[in-house]
C-alpha cells in the first residue's frame, strides 16, 4: 500500500485521559505526517470496540483521507516502528504488548489493534460492526478478541492482513 502523508487520517483513541505517548509527535515528524485538524483526530470513548467502531463510523469513513491510522494513546513509537508505514498489507498493524505474550506473534496474519493502518476500501468493504468480541455460548469465556474478529472479517473480504515493526504498548 502507497503511504502518502497528505491523504492519511490518524485517529488517537485517547482514553482514558486525553494524553498521547510523547513519541507519536516524534515518530509524525520523521515521516512528514502532519498534526492539523485535517490528520489528526482524537476520541476519549472507553469501550475499546465501541471507540473503535465509532471511528470508523463517525471519523474515518466520512473523511476524504485514502490511508487511516488509528493509535491508542499508549503506543510508544521507536525506530523499529518504522517498517509498519511501508509494509505492503490492506491491514497492517506493529507487533507490540497485546497480553498475551510472544506466541501471539505467531501467525503471520495475527493482528492487534494497539496501532494499525488500513486504506478506505478495506473499511468500505467490510461491514460493521468491524470490532466486536465474540462469546462462548453461555457467555463466560471470550472466543475471540475484537482485533481477531476486525482481522478475520477483513480477510474474509480477500484483503490481505499482517504485521510489520514494532512498538511499546500496555494493553
Amino acid at each position: 500500500m502507497n503511504f502518502d502523508p497528505q491523504k492519511t487520517l490518524t485517529v488517537v483513541a485517547a482514553y482514558p485521559d486525553g494524553r498521547m505517548d510523547p513519541s507519536l509527535f516524534w515518530f509524525f515528524n520523521r515521516h512528514g505526517l502532519l498534526f492539523d485538524e485535517e490528520h489528526i483526530a482524537m476520541t476519549n470513548i472507553r469501550d475499546p470496540a465501541i471507540a473503535k467502531n465509532i471511528i470508523i463510523k463517525n471519523i474515518l469513513l466520512p473523511s476524504d483521507a485514502e490511508t487511516f491510522i488509528v493509535v491508542d494513546n499508549d503506543i510508544g513509537f521507536l525506530a523499529r516502528t518504522d517498517p509498519f508505514l511501508d509494509a505492503d498489507f490492506d491491514l497492517t498493524c506493529v507487533v507490540c504488548n497485546n497480553g498475551h505474550g510472544p506466541a501471539a506473534w505467531k501467525e503471520p496474519g495475527a493482528f492487534h489493534a494497539g496501532l494499525w493502518r488500513t486504506h478506505r476500501e478495506v473499511l468500505e468493504k467490510t461491514l460493521p460492526p468491524w470490532f466486536r468480541l465474540e462469546y462462548s455460548q453461555d457467555g463466560t469465556k471470550v472466543k475471540r478478541c475484537l482485533c481477531m474478529h476486525f482481522a478475520d472479517k477483513v480477510k474474509s473480504m480477500g484483503f490481505t492482513v499482517g504485521h510489520a515493526g514494532f512498538a511499546h504498548h500496555d494493553p
